[in-house]
């Protein structure tokens, strides 16, 4: 099947507080992220995070990997760094975990 590249975890995110004697500011930050709540809990954490839609954007390889939600990937070495290869059998349309869409059917 269509394979894609998918965070196993939620991203990090970074707070930083920045307090003045008249103002406080407080900035979180989480690259791209979008939160979402899914209720295909099978393939999906119960604090769902969406990162990006399903992309079939090249045959991905080690020397060009593939970002998070993009494929086809056929190993872990074919996507960036941090992120793994999610596997589907052939013709599944399978969600995979943090992407939105179903993708292409391979």
């Amino acid at each position: 099947g269509m394979d894609y590249c998918y965070a196993p975890f939620p991203p990090e995110t970074t707070t930083t507080t920045t307090t003045t004697t008249s103002t406080t500011t407080s900035t979180t930050t989480a690259a791209t992220i979008a939160e979402a709540r899914i209720t295909d809990s099978a393939n999906f954490m119960s604090a769902a995070f969406v990162v990006g839609e399903l992309d079939y954007a090249r045959e991905c390889a080690s020397d060009w990997p593939c970002e998070a939600c993009e494929g086809d990937c056929d190993r872990g070495s074919h996507c960036a760094d941090g992120l793994e290869c999610f596997s589907r059998e052939v013709g599944s349309v399978e969600r995979v975990p943090g992407c939105l869409g179903l993708g292409i059917a391979g």
